[in-house]
């Protein structure tokens, strides 16, 4: 009797780890093996042999190369007027706690979100409340600058980069002590930086790039909307266009999603130094926002299809006001960079900050779309390398 009963208890054992043991094979066929930091993933894998497939495939190709050799680490999307062609991931969002990118990483954008700055002003020309021509002294008081200054420079000098104020990025920020950043909220904080800047040129006789010129855009979107600048883009841009993981967001806040920036240094080489103290508190209307590659693909779909502003406008936009002054540099708009590409022309904007780069291109001839966001300091010439997989592939 007590052998019987000895021979039940074992098998209830035997079933019971049995059972256990096919839950955890069961659920490691589920989610498989866990990632390594530098392998690729995509949110829909392509199925079917085809030549967009291909495509996707040669890009993947590429993008697992960029990874393999830690050249790269962030996301892309690449599309094809509103059809995505593929979509890719790798990389670590945060390496102190091993936190791998996603498609849903907020990744930090730079000077890409310069391009909401020029898109505002376009949305506030078309309702009448400013001119293009305007002069600054009619948007932002003397208390920010002397009145000869402001009477001298216009909004269109502003977005086209022509108005002769510097970069506050590097001159006010990026080596400041960071106790004084973090005070740095809103856009009347930054007053006591500027107050001393002087003109560096006549306006409109020369180009300098000037994170100054589009901090001041929001300062005229404020006066002109009559709302504060991150409430303006946010509801006049990112909600139209469906950008639901976009936004200013204070980075001393808890925000779900958010990718560490790295660069490298002698000290720290192979991109293992984190930017946390490099780069401002917050975004501002010279970019440093954080945004997802899917909706950046939002924005730059709502753009061309005329859902933030009229074709008009873009066109302006897109029109080269850059004179052949910016040498070495892709001519400039108005809050757009516009080039010449193996497929036409192309409309979008860099970024590039300590632990930051990225770039979104609309090539306007052909309708591709190429975004990319990196939480490195280089993104190892990606952009590029994937504008020539598309014109091989239009080629064919």
């Amino acid at each position: 009797m007590q052998i019987k009963k000895w021979l039940i208890f074992c098998a209830g054992v035997a079933v019971f780890f049995s059972g256990i043991s096919y839950s955890f094979a069961q659920s490691t066929s589920q989610s498989g093996s866990p990632q390594s930091p530098n392998s690729v993933m995509q949110s829909q894998p392509n199925q079917q042999t085809s030549p967009k497939t291909q495509l996707s495939e040669k890009i993947h190709v590429l993008l697992q190369e960029k990874c393999d050799q830690d050249q790269f680490s962030g996301a892309i999307v690449i599309a094809k007027g509103d059809q995505l062609i593929t979509d890719g991931v790798c990389g670590q969002a945060n390496k102190r706690y091993h936190v791998a990118n996603t498609m849903e990483t907020k990744f930090n954008i730079a000077s890409i979100g310069k391009m909401f700055t020029a898109v505002a002003i376009a949305q506030l020309a078309e309702a009448g409340k400013l001119s293009y021509d305007d002069k600054l002294s009619r948007y932002v008081d003397t208390s920010w600058y002397p009145k000869s200054i402001l009477d001298q420079v216009t909004i269109r000098q502003l977005m086209s980069h022509r108005a002769g104020f510097g970069d506050m990025l590097s001159e006010h920020i990026v080596y400041a002590p960071y106790i004084k950043l973090i005070f740095l909220r809103e856009l009347a904080d930054y007053k006591s930086l500027l107050r001393n800047d002087k003109l560096k040129f006549e306006p409109d006789s020369n180009f300098l790039y000037s994170n100054t010129g589009f901090f001041l855009l929001g300062l005229v979107i404020e006066k002109a909307s009559g709302k504060n600048f991150f409430t303006y883009i946010r509801e006049h841009i990112y909600q139209p266009a469906g950008m639901v993981n976009s936004d200013s967001y204070f980075r001393d806040e808890p925000v779900e999603n958010i990718a560490t920036g790295y660069f490298s240094t002698p000290q720290a080489p192979n991109f293992s130094k984190e930017n946390n103290f490099y780069i401002p508190l917050r975004g501002s209307p010279f970019g440093v926002g954080y945004s997802t590659v899917h909706d950046l693909w939002q924005f730059t779909s709502a753009l061309r299809a005329g859902k933030l502003i009229k074709n008009e406008s873009l066109q302006l936009l897109w029109t080269d006001n850059s004179k052949g002054q910016n040498v070495g540099g892709r001519p400039f708009g108005l809050g757009f960079q516009v080039w010449s590409s193996g497929m036409g022309k192309v409309a979008g904007h860099t970024g590039s900050l300590q632990g930051v780069s990225g770039e979104v291109a609309m090539y306007v001839d052909s309708g591709y779309t190429v975004i990319v966001l990196s939480n490195y300091d280089s993104t190892g010439y990606l952009a590029s390398q994937l504008e020539a997989l598309l014109v091989d592939a239009e080629a064919k």
